[in-house]
Formats: C-alpha cells, sequence, structure tokens
C-alpha cells in the first residue's frame, strides 16, 4: 500500500510514506482483533465504517489512502470522458474542413 502513496506525491511526503507504513502495521493488527471489521464488503464500506468508528482519526494516513482509492474510479471516468469528447471534436472539425 505505501507503494500506492508514493503516486500522490502532493498528499504523502516521504515522511508520511514511512509513518503510513507504520500506521498500516498497527492498523492491520487492529482491524483483524475488531469483530465489526471483519466482515466488510468493499471499501466504500470500509470508509463509512472507520468514520463511524473514529478509526480514521486514529488512522489519518491510512484513510486518505482509502479515500484516494475510492476517488480514483472517478477520476479515471471524468479523464475518459475527456478524451472521448475531445476526439468527437476533433474528428468533427476535421469533417467540416474536408467539406470546404
Amino acid at each position: 500500500m505505501t507503494h500506492l502513496a508514493k503516486f500522490y506525491p502532493s498528499d504523502f511526503s516521504e515522511t508520511d510514506v514511512l509513518a503510513l507504513d507504520n500506521q498500516l502495521q498497527t492498523y492491520i493488527v487492529d482491524m483483524c482483533s475488531n469483530d465489526e471489521f471483519l466482515e466488510l464488503k468493499g471499501i466504500g464500506v470500509l470508509a463509512r465504517k472507520m468514520v463511524e468508528t473514529n478509526k480514521d482519526v486514529i488512522y489519518p494516513l491510512v484513510y486518505l489512502l482509502v479515500k484516494l482509492v475510492l476517488t480514483l474510479p472517478v477520476a479515471t471516468a471524468i479523464v475518459e470522458i475527456s478524451f472521448l469528447a475531445m476526439k468527437y471534436i476533433k474528428n468533427e472539425l476535421r469533417n467540416q474542413m474536408g467539406d470546404q
């Protein structure tokens, strides 16, 4: 997981990445011993449960990483839609130029 944090240098400094490694080790032990977290289905449910149990405050770097992972599909979709729109616009302009 710390490898993923390195893709977000504006959110995780080098010190944060080291602290995240320590937080993750503690977080994993804590979650495995907590019955509330054993049966969760999906990362969205995990994020919600972290907020409900104040684990987002205890493990802020882990929670930040979870939030970033949750927004990744949305950001990717927006970029793909933008490129699709640009492709459409470029093709329309080329077709209009060819007709003239």
